[in-house]
């Protein structure tokens, strides 16, 4: 959830769900003495308290179009939202076109080896895009760069951005680890400086 400010990427016609694990969290985001982006911004929102893996193992099968993975940004990531297990869970979740996103900036770790293998391992269609700052004016607007990894098991749901030059097609073959809910090594994805 964070701010919410990722609401106001939506429309009136939609409906965002944030799933948020901190019920302080929320408190914060919805106090409009310090953020209004819950109550501006045009989505119909819900926000669900507890751990996003359990809390969306009760949700309806099939029913998000989209999913946003932002929670590994820090230097301690929550390593059970990345594994084969939640993924699968994450796809029988997500309708037919159904598209992941998963935001993975980190100063600390290199996830997108991880991510490629998963969905390599899943027969999933894997880009990759690092979005740095272009140009003085976008750092001066306050743009940091960015990494994300989308997934989806449709190659048709993905085409605009296999067309986009920016998104770069992943294979499998980054070297990753296939983290399990019984396996995972957090060593091998850290920034050895």
């Amino acid at each position: 959830l964070g701010t919410g400010a990722l609401a106001c990427n939506g429309t009136h016609r939609q409906d965002f769900t944030f799933f948020e694990i901190d019920p302080l969290v929320e408190q914060i985001a919805r106090d409009p003495k310090l953020f209004t982006f819950l109550r501006d911004c045009p989505p119909k929102i819900k926000v669900t308290l507890g751990d996003a893996r359990i809390s969306l193992a009760q949700a309806p099968h099939h029913h998000y179009q989209l999913f946003v993975l932002d929670a590994f940004s820090s230097d301690v990531i929550p390593i059970h939202l990345l594994t084969r297990e939640a993924v699968q869970l994450y796809l029988s979740k997500l309708d037919e076109n159904g598209i992941l996103f998963f935001h993975i900036s980190n100063r600390y770790m290199d996830l997108a080896p991880t991510l490629d293998r998963l969905g390599s391992s899943l027969n999933l269609v894997v880009l990759v895009r690092n979005d740095a700052p272009a140009t003085p004016a976008e750092q001066e607007d306050g743009k940091d760069p960015s990494r994300w990894v989308i997934m989806s098991p449709r190659r048709d749901a993905v085409a605009e951005f296999l067309s986009d030059p920016r998104w770069k097609l992943l294979d499998g073959r980054l070297g990753g680890d296939l983290w399990t809910d019984d396996y995972s090594n957090i060593l091998r994805v850290i920034h050895w400086k």
